[in-house]
């Protein structure tokens, strides 16, 4: 599994166990055509950082029937993310800290709210690529 799919399930995961009992849906990267709302689709980009680090950019794209529904679940998305340290057995250590939020202009009667959070991860497998090397 790699980095991106890694962080993915684990979000899916939390946000499966965490948001969905209140009746949300939860997408890794993209929602099928015409899912009812509410739900949550999940992004993730990464840039190359100073070795071993990298950056990123974790975006929770929420959709709903009404803005009051949206905001609702914003509170819970950010208590689940900010300044969260996430280990997976690809990912050393994720942080997330909070970056930016609003309304996107969708359609009437369509609410789309986005939340972005920053990331600084390292990889545990290009740790141990280093560490491999270093005792070779």
């Amino acid at each position: 599994m790699d980095t991106t799919e890694s962080l993915l399930t684990y979000l899916n995961d939390l946000f499966i166990q965490e948001i969905k009992s209140v009746g949300y849906r939860v997408y890794p990267v993209d929602a099928p055509p015409d899912t009812p709302k509410p739900y949550i689709v999940n992004q993730v980009t990464f840039n190359q950082a100073e070795f071993p680090m990298d950056t990123g950019l974790l975006i929770v794209h929420v959709w709903g029937k009404t803005a009051a529904e949206v905001l609702g679940i914003k509170t819970t998305i950010y208590r689940l993310l900010q300044y969260k340290n996430i280990r997976t057995n690809e990912i050393l250590n994720c942080q997330t800290w909070f970056f930016s939020d609003g309304f996107i202009p969708d359609e009437p009667g369509i609410w789309h709210y986005i939340i972005q959070f920053n990331l600084r991860l390292c990889k545990s497998a290009e740790l141990d690529d280093v560490i491999e090397r270093d005792t070779s």
